[in-house]
């Protein structure tokens, strides 16, 4: 059964409205990194296409064997580059040829869309071997399995090298969940990366030596489509054989830029037809900050968050199954000058608010302590969204009510909150979509600085 999934099938009508009409992707799943004979591994190319076609049955296989091994016995790589092409069909399954350079000292990189070979003589000069990539363009690179090498320094801890060579460089395998911290490194060096999984197979087993996939949104099953969708950056790492993940800001795909704005819409969309359901649902930012994590959820995962990014430089989303198995998408950029946080995030001496559940899904209670909430001073709570627009209003002596919490009232008190403190309930009206809303306190004529809490129905 063919790994592939029209990316309208996964997405509700809504979301759908939010697409371009011409954005339509089928998500291909396969493996850009093994290995035969030809170098460390076992079998031969023709062997390990066949295997992957026909047992494995993913959608695409890599034949990346060991450059500093094949270079001088170049009738390996041309075997390699005939064998790709003879396992190629259309639509069925597509054959690769690449090959990994290593160097112990900076760590392993895999190399595609070339038909020739680099020097291996730039085995431990790490600054030779991009610009020799650079001279094969339009090839591309795959940063392999960083952190795993105990010699290694990860490319410099990724120090960035400018544009040119980063726009050669399009992925990067994210393999185990320790290397997450490799991925989130690379982006906020500057790199322009997206992840994946690989099996980097060494036994006759392509494809079927685990449940990691290489992850790739491509327009159809071909080699031109599947490259041109990595250097767009369009491709995942899941670590279930058959899970799928796509994000969005706006219009703008994952693994692409988009310009800065004061309100930004995030699609999230997870599906896995196992409908294993979904025990973390993690939104990252630049500097390795959690945005904020969606609830568990029993199925798949289509929803549309509004963000307020004032200066991170990206975001994705990671997610785990219950099962343990873990999925990466790739990252939207975001570009242009940082704005001013509008958001009070500092509050008047003395007072605090405090919002639980956050994120929450039917009701959330605020929490306010110290200065203008002494007794029965009268207090009102407004919710706003990002644009501005007042949503709710909670004034005291109606249904969603404000109560003191202290020892002569009938609620007792409340540990962890002072005499003075007042609580407030707010159930959205079933109409407010999921979204981030800013709340704020009115007491003595005077409103408190605001506050988020998110909204995910």
């Amino acid at each position: 059964m063919k790994m592939k999934t029209r990316f309208s099938n996964i997405l509700t009508p809504l979301l759908l409205a939010a697409i371009c009409a011409s954005a339509q992707y089928n998500a291909y799943l396969g493996n850009l990194h093994s290995h035969t004979s030809n170098s460390d591994g076992s079998g031969t190319p023709e062997q390990a296409f066949a295997y992957a076609r026909d047992v494995a049955q993913i959608d695409f296989l890599a034949v990346t064997d060991h450059l500093e091994q094949i270079y001088y016995l170049p009738w390996k790589w041309s075997d390699t580059k005939s064998q790709a092409d003879a396992a190629t069909t259309d639509g069925v399954f597509i054959g690769i040829a690449g090959y990994e350079w290593s160097c112990p000292y900076t760590n392993h990189v895999n190399v595609f869309n070339t038909p020739n070979m680099v020097t291996p003589l730039s085995y431990f000069d790490w600054p030779r071997f991009y610009n020799d990539v650079l001279d094969e363009r339009p090839a591309f690179a795959q940063f392999n399995h960083p952190g795993r090498e105990e010699l290694a320094h990860d490319w410099n801890n990724f120090a960035y090298v400018g544009p040119a060579v980063d726009s050669a460089f399009a992925l990067i395998e994210v393999r185990e969940f320790y290397q997450d911290s490799f991925y989130q490194m690379a982006l906020d060096s500057g790199w322009h990366v997206s992840p994946v999984s690989n099996q980097d197979n060494h036994s006759a087993d392509w494809g079927t030596k685990n449940d990691h996939r290489a992850g790739i949104w491509a327009t159809e099953l071909t080699r031109e489509a599947l490259f041109e969708a990595i250097v767009a950056g369009r491709t995942f790492s899941t670590h279930d054989k058959n899970a799928q993940i796509w994000i969005q800001i706006d219009h703008t795909p994952m693994g692409s830029r988009v310009e800065r704005a004061p309100y930004m819409r995030l699609t999230i969309n997870l599906f896995d037809p196992d409908e294993e359901g979904w025990s973390i649902v993690d939104v990252r930012a630049s500097g390795g900050r959690s945005l904020f994590t969606l609830p568990p959820r029993e199925e798949n995962v289509d929803t549309m968050i509004v963000l307020s990014l004032t200066d991170e430089k990206w975001v994705f989303v990671r997610a785990c199954q219950p099962d343990g198995q873990w999925i990466w998408s790739a990252p939207v950029y975001i570009e242009g000058t940082p704005l001013a946080v509008e958001e009070q995030r500092a509050l008047p001496q003395g007072v605090s608010i405090s919002v639980f559940p956050n994120p929450f899904n039917s009701s959330v209670r605020f929490s306010i302590d110290g200065i203008g909430t002494h007794g029965l001073a009268p207090l009102q709570v407004e919710i706003y969204d990002l644009a501005g627009r007042q949503v709710a209003e909670i004034p005291v002596g109606e249904s969603l009510r404000a109560f003191p919490l202290d020892g002569n009232s009938e609620n007792g008190s409340a540990q962890g909150h002072s005499p003075t403190t007042r609580q407030f309930i707010w159930q959205p009206d079933e109409s407010l979509p999921s979204g981030v809303y800013l709340v704020r306190v009115l007491s003595g004529g005077a409103f408190t600085p605001s506050t988020r809490v998110i909204y995910l129905k």
